[in-house]
């Protein structure tokens, strides 16, 4: 059910006009943010994995690129794995794309079972005005490999 909201909420977030953001881009980006990763995997029950994800300390340099730190969180099989790493971003102020970086150089991660490794790849997203939460933001999109509709990654700084 929870999955359902998610890919509820984010078709309604593509369909919302990108206005003028009431805030500059680094007091928008250097925030934390807090998401969630869904995609399939024929290795695991269900076929699905969600990964709760954080980013934090994200600083800009110049005014289109940032570095930040990863954790992420994922239950496999009743089991907490956490993984921790370096992320670099690319800022298209025109649309506000953003391309998200997962550095494969962990800064610490557990081993996951069942051969699956931890994404290192890149996440495509969108920034957009968070219409529930005036003055906050929402980041979008999809991560490199999924190729499925249900499959989604998205940020809030809510």
């Amino acid at each position: 059910m929870k999955t359902i909201k998610i890919i509820l909420f984010a078709s309604v977030l593509t369909f919302l006009a990108q206005n003028l953001f009431s805030q500059d881009l680094e007091s928008i980006m250097e925030s934390t943010w807090r998401g969630k990763l869904q995609s399939r995997d024929s290795k695991l029950d269900g076929g699905y994995f969600v990964c709760d994800i954080i980013i934090y300390d994200v600083f800009m340099i110049g005014e289109t690129t940032f570095t930040a730190t990863a954790s992420r969180t994922l239950y496999i099989d009743g089991e907490k794995y956490f993984c921790q790493s370096d992320v670099t971003g690319k800022i298209n102020t025109t649309n506000y794309s953003i391309t998200l970086t997962h550095k494969q150089k962990y800064l610490y991660c557990q081993q996951l079972p069942h051969g699956i490794e931890w994404h290192t790849g890149t996440e495509t997203l969108t920034l957009y005005n968070d219409e529930a939460y005036p003055g906050y933001y929402v980041m979008y999109g999809t991560s490199a490999g999924q190729l499925f509709d249900d499959e989604l990654v998205m940020y809030s700084n809510h």
